[in-house]
């Protein structure tokens, strides 16, 4: 009896974990409970309400466990519940190692990372005796900063003061020095009449200071945007689905700010590398969640000090403060723990988190949220491993290229911001780079220097050497694209952490492969996305490699960010050729 009830409480586990979580299923059970109730009272009047009182209670007994089995599961999926009245399938977040050659991450391997008590030190005990970032400081408001009440500011003095020493240089790499690997960049030359009419777009002032917006975020609110982002490759299309994913994230926002993990169906394990070390992961991503839909958010415009989302962004911005450590680690409290799901992700969550918020700073100048910047780049740079020059799960344990993106990606918003970070820190982003090359001329991309090569590895690293202006040779650019362009978008499994990496490096050439790229993308993510009847309207599902780890909050956001890279950053031609242009132009300016 014992073994046809467990078998049967699995079969319902596998059923019900098929549904996706939503209130109406919680309707549903109510609705079951009622219909059964009703027909037990309905018996009770027939022959059957005769029979002896034990045949009774054993019926009885049944269908009250079947009800208690159902409260319990319906409990469970629907969880509290979101804005929009819609919860959505319960996966979870972040790529941590890419699987597109069939490998497995063990958990046994020398430096994996166990729940065990020697982890419960906290990150800011692990760091002591790390030396801090140096930064420029903040610029004088123009306007009165918005107010953020639930940051804990003053808690930071301390660690503030500690970080101030003497600035350094911007340290951007100097795309002048003599390297060993030259690049002609002629892949980059496209004839002028396939390019938009940008040149004269001039520097807009950021709205807190007299500081100009960096110039490859010009096309971000210009209210000509899709006029001069469709050369690019945008198009009415995506745009609506843009503007259709943003109003879904905006709704699924809860009333603190946040874009909560589980109410959104983040921690699922879908076995992608073969086991189920990574059991949880995501389960408490609420700053990484919130994060990427803020990223979504300003990639399009949209900042707490304008645009139709600013008190989306704003609430946002506040939540992510108020979740800011006094070491400037930005994975959230609730990750405070010695578990392996929060160890597994809570570096993905600080860079992600990190990023939005320097992003923000960057595009506004806010001084309010200049300390939070500040303190989490210092925190960024102190967990950096000095010998890869990577990142990975805890401070300065050997890196690995997914984790080192989202990191090195925020640390550049930090420096377009204004920060200054130091000089020794991009020479290890630099070793980390060619530490991870592949392929016979360095082109393709490895999680970690000592595997094999793989696809979406190859675009991350690919599109990390573009956007931090660390040249390859154009035999490695070619070899890195052949290997992208033979798994465009809707070809194998859909992988939106794939796709977003690749679309932001197949962006920046603007040549023929790009508009096959596009033409992909574009034609995948629009088939996939929500329709307007579907109560789900304009997100993305969850796709089946990593979206199990972040649920519909991370595919959607990261399909977003995908449809938004024609504008959210300028390619590198054009911001070079804006860079000459005098400041006196006239010309649109947003």
């Amino acid at each position: 009896m014992s073994g046809w009830y467990s078998a049967a409480i699995q079969f319902l586990q596998r059923l019900w974990s098929g549904y996706n979580a939503d209130r109406t299923w919680a309707l549903l059970l109510a609705g079951a409970a009622a219909v059964s109730a009703v027909a037990l009272i309905a018996l009770s009047r027939t022959n059957w309400g005769k029979a002896k009182p034990l045949v009774k209670c054993v019926v009885i007994s049944v269908v009250a466990h079947i009800w208690l089995l159902m409260y319990a599961y319906g409990t469970k999926l629907t969880g509290p519940g979101n804005p929009n009245g819609s919860l959505n399938s319960p996966e979870r977040l972040f790529m941590l190692v890419d699987d597109s050659s069939g490998h497995q991450e063990e958990s046994t391997e020398s430096n994996a990372v166990e729940a065990d008590e020697s982890l419960a030190p906290s990150l800011a005990e692990q760091l002591e005796a790390v030396e801090s970032v140096a930064a420029a400081p903040p610029p004088e408001a123009s306007l009165p900063p918005l107010p953020f009440d639930a940051a804990p500011i003053a808690d930071f003095a301390g660690i503030a003061a500690d970080a101030m020493k003497d600035l350094m240089p911007p340290a951007l790499p100097d795309m002048n020095a003599t390297s060993e690997i030259t690049v002609p960049m002629a892949a980059m030359t496209v004839s002028a009449a396939a390019l938009p009419s940008i040149d004269q777009l001039v520097p807009s002032k950021r709205i807190f200071d007299d500081r100009e917006v960096p110039q490859e975020y010009l096309l971000r609110n210009n209210p000509n945007r899709l006029m001069y982002a469709q050369p690019f490759g945008a198009s009415q299309a995506s745009e609506e689905a843009v503007a259709r994913g943003l109003r879904w994230l905006a709704g699924s926002q809860l009333a603190d700010g946040s874009w909560n993990a589980q109410a959104t169906g983040a921690g699922r394990e879908n076995r992608v590398v073969g086991s189920t070390v990574y059991q949880g992961i995501g389960r408490n991503a609420d700053t990484g969640l919130t994060g990427l839909a803020l990223l979504a958010f300003l990639s399009a415009g949209h900042t707490h000090a304008q645009g139709e989302y600013s008190n989306t962004v704003r609430k946002g911005m506040e939540y992510l403060v108020s979740q800011q450590l006094p070491s400037g680690d930005l994975s959230g409290r609730k990750q405070q723990s010695n578990q392996a799901a929060d160890i597994f992700s809570r570096m993905y969550c600080h860079g992600i988190a990190a990023f939005a918020l320097s992003e923000c700073y960057a595009m506004t100048g806010d001084p309010t949220l200049y300390q939070s910047v500040m303190l989490a780049a210092s925190f960024t740079i102190k967990c950096q491993d000095p010998v890869s020059g990577g990142w990975r799960y805890v401070p300065q344990d050997k890196g690995d290229l997914s984790q080192f993106g989202w990191q090195a990606l925020a640390l550049r918003s930090a420096h377009h911001g204004g920060l200054e970070i130091p000089n020794t820190t991009w020479t290890h982003m630099n070793r980390f780079l060619d530490s991870v090359a592949g392929g016979n001329h360095g082109g393709l991309g490895k999680y970690r220097p000592q595997e094999a090569p793989t696809t979406t590895m190859t675009a991350e690293k690919l599109a990390c050497h573009l956007l931090l202006e660390r040249p390859l040779s154009t035999e490695a650019e070619n070899e890195a694209r052949r290997e992208l362009l033979s798994h465009l978008p809707g070809v194998g499994d859909d992988n939106v952490y794939y796709w977003y990496y690749g679309t932001l490096a197949m962006f920046q050439f603007q040549d023929e492969n790009w508009r096959r790229w596009n033409d992909s993308m574009q034609a995948r993510l629009m088939a996939l996305q929500e329709p307007d009847q579907s109560y789900l309207s304009g997100s993305w599902p969850p796709d089946r490699v990593w979206g199990g780890y972040g649920g519909r909050v991370y595919s959607t956001a990261m399909s977003c960010l995908c449809l938004e890279v024609y504008y959210r950053y300028l390619p590198l031609y054009h911001r070079s050729n804006l860079a000459s242009q005098p400041n006196d132009i006239q010309g649109f300016q947003r």
